[in-house]
């Protein structure tokens, strides 16, 4: 569904239930229907009022929509256009949005569950193991890392929450909007499972995004994406980590 705001004129009321394919759904009673200006488009309502607003749920069909891809690339484009009034969507954005000098603000995502958890991953510098690890190289590391975490309000700037504390109280990174916006939520990142097939781009993510591409697509049910999901899961539990 998306939301658009929109100066628009409305008569009468409805309320009661509509039938969205399998779906059924209690219509607010001050909304107003409308005849679907398009066959993209299952309904359509105004909400009247001062602030008046257009209310639209969308079906491309089976496969017509795209994959997952193609919808946030579409997604991404109604909200930079002004034709979506809100965006779910990661931290990485924020510098696409400036660049189009979209006036725009970001907050945490809504606790859906009993507590806030809000997934997230971390850039992290890692020494490898060396027998014979020579003390200058060792020492020059360390300085070039020090040096990448006192400036780090270059990485949030990109959207990024700085991990390093004397960053994240400083007035320069607070002065960052809209990425300071949303620094409340850094103790409350969920990682993925510590595991050699888990993280960003790792195979865990890799095979949800091959389970789950076929909801998106019409071309798989929940209950048998799920299965599918569970089954790569259980495959790479039984696989001895190749590291």
């Amino acid at each position: 569904m998306t939301l658009t705001t929109r100066n628009v004129s409305a008569q009468g009321a409805n309320g009661g239930t509509i039938t969205l394919l399998d779906y059924k759904a209690a219509v607010p009673a001050p909304w107003v229907s409308k005849t679907p200006s398009s066959t993209s488009r299952l309904a359509q309502f105004i909400v009247p009022g001062p602030d008046s607003a257009e209310i639209v749920v969308f079906f491309f069909g089976a496969s017509m929509g795209g994959n997952v891809d193609a919808n946030l690339t579409r997604w991404r484009g109604q909200f930079s256009n002004g034709d979506a009034g809100m965006s779910f969507n990661g931290e990485w954005e924020v510098t696409t949005y400036q660049t189009a000098k979209l006036p725009f603000s970001m907050a945490p995502f809504p606790v859906v569950y009993d507590v806030p958890k809000f997934q997230g991953d971390s850039h992290t510098f890692v020494l490898p193991h060396q027998a014979h690890r020579n003390a200058d190289d060792t020492k020059a590391t360390i300085e070039y890392i020090a040096w990448m975490l006192k400036h780090s309000v270059e990485w949030a700037a990109g959207g990024h929450i700085p991990a390093y504390q004397p960053v994240v109280t400083s007035q320069e990174y607070l002065d960052l909007k809209p990425q300071a916006e949303y620094r409340s939520v850094a103790p409350n990142v969920l990682y993925d499972p510590d595991a050699w097939f888990s993280g960003s781009g790792a195979q865990l993510e890799n095979e949800s995004a091959a389970a789950f591409n076929g909801i998106a697509t019409g071309q798989a049910t929940p209950k048998a994406a799920l299965a599918q999901f569970k089954a790569a899961t259980q495959k790479l539990l039984d696989t001895p980590s190749p590291v």
